[in-house]
């Protein structure tokens, strides 16, 4: 037969046992166990006490004696943001226990902080252990708290966003197009135009908030950006999300324009620089390094490709009609000016006769539509 100290003591146990499990049930990662673990210091040493010694326990301890109030502060914990939350929920936890233990001159004076109440020479040491203690444990639920919320306003946020960019999906579209045309042109160290993508993600956003009704939200943002205003002050997080996944989804977009090869009918409407772009991404896929040339006093080159050792020179037409002689001839003395082995002219159209002769009499290779989109000579 257990005794009515005995009983007591269990029951305050189990019951703590019973909260420990159902916190560990809330999250995966077992966050709440450092919260089981801190009530079992407060119980610890009353139980294994009694369990290890075999000596049964006299009476219930501090914490025992107080577990319902305990039990009570600890759920009314939130993600209150004041500073001190934590340390005044304590105090008042304190409070309430010392006034239950008849121990009146033990409660916090008002507005007294928790670390003066600790330091006053009449304070008991269980009475400061337990409050040393129900900091950490109060702390620790209040991180999780804040952690809990946290997740779900991102997916809240996750989910609004992914709402906002299905009803503008034709814009977001439109903006794939026109940052992979502006970004694939080759500067001329041969790079890629990586800064104009945050120019077009501005631009696309500015258009969606302008159809959700936002735009005068935009425009101020757009006026304080400089100045490290985050863009949730004056739209709505989605928003925010949304220009994130702007810059992800244009780079999977980019990846994949890069391994494909255009059909000719589209090659025909590409402007000169895009065409250029489209000639250099097709020899990298082929194993060539390549550069581009100046865009003012190029020479006569537009790109200079490199492979097995051999440098060559090219320069790229988009034609409607057939290519003539004069883009051989700026060939030839672009080989020479940039040292190449070799001087290509590549079209999506044709060449004249003339520049047949010319090119064939030079040594320099003529890459033509048919050539080109057979990856033939290349």
């Amino acid at each position: 037969m257990l005794t009515s100290s005995e009983t007591r003591h269990m029951t305050c146990v189990r019951s703590l046992e019973d909260r420990r499990a159902s916190y560990l049930s809330m999250t995966k990662n077992g966050v709440f166990f450092t919260i089981g673990r801190l009530f079992g210091k407060l119980t610890g040493s009353s139980a294994s006490g009694s369990q290890s010694s075999g000596v049964k326990p006299s009476k219930p301890n501090l914490f025992e004696r107080n577990h319902d109030i305990i039990v009570s502060h600890f759920d009314r914990i939130s993600v209150d943001g004041r500073s001190y939350y934590v340390e005044n929920a304590v105090r008042d936890c304190i409070g309430e226990i010392a006034a239950h233990e008849g121990k009146q001159h033990l409660i916090p004076k008002y507005r007294e902080w928790l670390s003066n109440w600790r330091t006053r020479p009449d304070i008991p040491d269980d009475f400061r252990q337990l409050s040393n203690q129900l900091q950490e444990s109060f702390q620790t639920r209040r991180t999780w708290l804040l952690s809990e919320k946290e997740r779900e306003e991102k997916q809240r946020t996750e989910l609004q966003g992914q709402k906002l960019i299905a009803r503008n999906q034709d814009l977001i579209d439109k903006f794939l197009e026109i940052a992979e045309r502006k970004v694939s042109i080759l500067d001329d160290y041969g790079d890629e135009n990586w800064a104009a993508l945050s120019g077009e993600i501005n631009v696309c956003m500015g258009k969606i908030a302008n159809r959700e009704g936002l735009s005068g939200e935009w425009d101020r943002w757009m006026k304080g950006k400089h100045a490290g205003h985050w863009l949730s002050l004056f739209l709505p997080k989605e928003y925010e999300w949304v220009q994130g996944q702007l810059e992800k989804r244009f780079r999977e977009f980019h990846d994949l324009m890069r391994s494909k090869v255009p059909e000719q009918s589209v090659v025909d409407y590409l402007s000169g620089e895009q065409f250029e772009t489209y000639v250099a991404r097709l020899l990298r896929s082929l194993g060539y390094e390549v550069a581009g040339t100046p865009k003012t006093g190029d020479q006569g080159a537009d790109l200079i490709a490199r492979k097995d050792g051999r440098t060559v020179v090219i320069q790229a037409k988009r034609y409607e009609g057939p290519v003539g002689n004069k883009a051989v001839q700026e060939v030839i003395g672009a080989v020479h000016f940039y040292g190449g082995d070799e001087g290509w002219v590549v079209t999506n159209s044709t060449f004249t006769p003339s520049a047949k002769a010319l090119a064939q009499k030079s040594n320099i290779r003529l890459v033509d539509s048919r050539n080109l989109f057979l990856q033939k000579n290349l």
